[in-house]
């Protein structure tokens, strides 16, 4: 698979929390200045659990390998954990209520309609929340292109500085979103078949 062809696989359309900033240069997130550096901790709660666990499961394999009894447990408390994240990451959120937009992400950039047009080559600090995780990421995307579309302009933002664990998340993110998909497709075909 070349690279036009693992991006375009690689990519959904999904409601996402968006808020961002114009900046002047590509600042790294963890970099001093990175407009949303100081955002607070339940914001990146879910995202630091999610990297733990990613972390974690080779170690889970080894262990559902040797004993799966333990295994099991394990999961389950990653699972308790998961929910607690997400219930401390929904009431933040609820209390910040970030606009919802529409956006086509990849593990490369994100494509959004906006009421504003940006100039090529512009730089923009970037927070998004993905659902149903509220997985936080924080990126700076410069501007490839922006194209007035319905009423707006639609830019594709490639991501020029971003973590790599943030990368990661979002590339799990976009997986797991494409396996959903393909189940609610099968249970779609499965009904309409009876």
């Amino acid at each position: 698979m070349d690279q036009d062809e693992r991006r375009n696989f690689f990519r959904i359309t999904d409601k996402v929390a968006l808020e961002y900033q114009l900046i002047d240069l590509p600042l790294h997130p963890k970099e001093s200045g990175f407009p949303y550096q100081h955002t607070g901790e339940a914001f990146s709660l879910a995202s630091e659990i999610q990297s733990i666990e990613t972390e974690s499961q080779h170690i889970l394999r080894a262990i559902h390998e040797d004993n799966r009894l333990v295994s099991q447990y394990l999961k389950s408390i990653d699972k308790r954990i998961q929910l607690l994240s997400r219930m401390v990451s929904a009431i933040s959120f609820n209390s910040t209520n970030p606009e919802l937009v529409e956006a086509d992400l990849s593990e490369g950039g994100i494509s959004i309609i906006t009421d504003t047009s940006f100039a090529p080559s512009q730089y923009l600090a970037m927070k998004l929340t993905l659902f149903p995780s509220y997985a936080g990421i924080m990126a700076t995307g410069r501007v490839l292109e922006s194209i007035a579309q319905d009423g707006g302009y639609r830019h594709s933002i490639i991501f020029e500085e971003i973590t790599e664990p943030d990368r990661q998340l979002l590339a799990r993110h976009i997986i797991q979103y494409q396996a959903l998909l393909r189940r609610h497709h099968v249970t779609q075909a499965e009904q309409d078949q009876k």
